[in-house]
């Protein structure tokens, strides 16, 4: 029958960035000379998760592991290496004083319906003179704009739980709350004195994955973020003071009005504003508490 002895070593290697940790430990296995047996018994026993030393709260798995023949006889030398995955040791600190989060803001294509400036207009005898700064279709009759390249705001933050303490019911909240855009203030905190703050209708919020890895026993939650800034003040042909907030959409209509020359010419005639997502209060759906 195979018998197994703790030799009482142990070696902890810590990664300072990540806080994973790998963790070495020795046995002596005897009374079995055949090294499959041997790996079986291994297999089947000795691969559950164990409590981790010197204060981690987080439960290891089990990383790789070796055997060393001792002798001619049934006796082996088992080293196991358990791993920690992105954690760090307890310090007193509960929740933890940090998580990984990301940004992109790389760009991508958005649809303008007025430029900054026109900087030249050329016109035939006898056509109106279209000087606002709206792109008026050939029909006249509606402001048909450009795709440009804009900047884009992207932002994600994930949350680690152990299978335990997870809610599952977080997920259907966070379903039924996803295309909503913040109704007020939305500040995520993500480190010790390292937080974003948008302003009431700049987040969209773009939904959650969720990941088990029942390896380290952990469930990974990405929350997504679509940032859009609010715009005051802006001018639209000869109607200014207009405000859209980030995820808003404008809505630019024109009407035949009288120039110098008594020509008729479409101009901008009004600017309606559309919510077009449902709003709600989104702090608390990621980051630190």
């Amino acid at each position: 029958m195979i018998e197994v002895t703790n030799t009482g070593y142990c070696k902890v290697t810590v990664n300072p960035y990540s806080g994973a940790s790998s963790q070495q430990f020795k046995y002596i296995v005897e009374n079995e000379a055949d090294p499959l047996a041997v790996i079986a018994y291994i297999q089947e026993n000795m691969l559950d998760p164990i409590p981790a030393p010197f204060g981690y709260d987080a439960r290891p798995s089990v990383e790789d592991y070796s055997l060393e023949r001792k002798g001619t006889g049934g006796v082996w030398e088992l080293s196991l290496t358990f791993e920690v995955l992105a954690n760090r040791p307890d310090d007193g600190e509960t929740p933890p004083d940090s998580v990984p989060w990301s940004c992109d803001t790389t760009g991508g294509t958005k649809h303008i319906n007025q430029s900054r400036e026109v900087i030249a207009h050329h016109r035939a005898t006898g056509i109106p003179d279209f000087t606002p700064t709206t792109t008026i279709g050939d029909d006249g009759s509606n402001v048909s704009g450009a795709d440009v390249m804009a900047p884009s705001f992207r932002f994600e933050v994930v949350n680690t739980y152990t299978l335990d303490a997870f809610d599952m019911t977080t997920l259907l909240s966070a379903y039924r709350r996803t295309s909503h855009v913040n109704s007020t203030d939305l500040t995520i905190v993500v480190g010790a004195g390292k937080s974003i703050t948008f302003a009431a209708g700049e987040a969209l919020f773009a939904g959650k994955r969720a990941n088990y890895d029942p390896q380290s026993g952990n469930v990974s939650v990405t929350s997504s973020f679509v940032g859009s800034g609010n715009t005051t003040g802006v001018s639209v042909g000869s109607i200014s003071g207009v405000d859209i907030k980030g995820h808003e959409l404008a809505d630019i209509g024109t009407d035949s009005q009288p120039d110098g020359e008594g020509l008729n010419q479409k101009k901008v005639a009004r600017v309606v504003i559309h919510r077009v997502y449902e709003t709600s209060d989104l702090n608390g759906i990621a980051g630190l508490d």
